[in-house]
């Protein structure tokens, strides 16, 4: 089959490029940076550079493509991030429509579920909603919290031996590696028979923030203690980054929300499919090597 893979120089698209490759699949890859995809295209992968904000791009990139694995990439400087995802929201759903793609497999947030869902899950829900009226058959997947989050507390455990996170330490926390969703979403691509309609990922684990350092400690062989920040502290932490004011209260109502019960995270959460990685399993490869 023909791919088209979005966002192939993050964790969750290389991971689906990567796995499209494997299992022999001719894959094409959307990006604005060539030389962060070198190793894809030594393997076979073909680069398209482009921006997605430009729509003849888009179309493009998924000319002749029997599916497409898409997602809206962080853009943090953005003044408004509402209208930015419409705009390449509709370049996606312009594209699969004029170049007839038969599959989508768009990465959503699990909490898009929820009847007034706030932040960038929020937004997840609206994307969901527009590639679902292409056409295509379309997969929303719902991962829970990314494991990869851990590695910018790196400094962090290192020198304090804490986790400063703005989520408190008793909400249960459905891990997964990003690595598993990009593998999910490639299968889910080439499968037999393609499926519609959303799917919830999580991982083997779901833990609160006191089990996560306690996990961590046995891993790393020192004590660790997860300390939760208000999420209103991720405001000067962001514009630190470069982030606008409207990305930052987009991240703000996320990690409030993150801390509601009857948030993103709250019980009960739907049935899920469950991958494979466990806490212990990421950490090894990822965490200790930066401490």
């Amino acid at each position: 089959m023909k791919i088209t893979v979005a966002g192939a120089t993050g964790n969750i698209g290389s991971a689906a490029a990567q796995a499209l490759l494997e299992a022999g699949h001719e894959v094409r890859v959307m990006v604005r940076q060539p030389a962060k995809v070198e190793a894809l295209v030594r393997q076979g992968a073909e680069a398209v550079v482009g921006e997605l904000e430009d729509a003849d791009f888009v179309r493009r990139a998924t000319a002749g493509a029997d599916g497409l694995f898409w997602l809206t990439p962080p853009q943090l400087a953005v003044p408004d991030v509402a209208a930015w995802q419409d705009q390449i929201t509709a370049n996606a759903a312009a594209a699969i429509q004029a170049n007839g793609v038969a599959r989508v497999v768009h990465l959503s947030a699990l909490g898009a579920q929820m009847p007034q869902p706030r932040g960038f899950v929020h937004r997840f829900a609206i994307t969901e909603k527009a590639l679902n009226l292409t056409g295509a058959t379309t997969l929303n997947l719902r991962p829970g919290w990314f494991m990869e989050n851990l590695l910018a507390q790196a400094g962090s455990i290192k020198d304090q031996g804490k986790l400063y996170v703005a989520i408190g330490a008793d909400i249960p926390l459905p891990l997964i590696s990003t690595v598993d969703i990009g593998r999910y979403a490639a299968q889910a691509l080439t499968a037999a028979e393609a499926a519609s309609g959303f799917v919830p990922l999580i991982g083997p684990d779901i833990l609160t923030g006191h089990e996560i350092a306690a996990r961590l400690s046995e891993v790393t062989g020192r004590p660790l203690e997860w300390v939760a920040v208000p999420p209103a502290a991720l405001g000067d932490v962001f514009r630190g980054l470069g982030a606008s004011e409207d990305a930052i209260r987009y991240f703000i109502e996320l990690f409030e929300d993150f801390n509601r019960p009857d948030g993103p995270y709250g019980a009960p959460l739907p049935e899920a499919v469950r991958t494979p990685t466990t806490l212990e399993q990421f950490a090894r490869p990822s965490l200790l090597p930066l401490l």
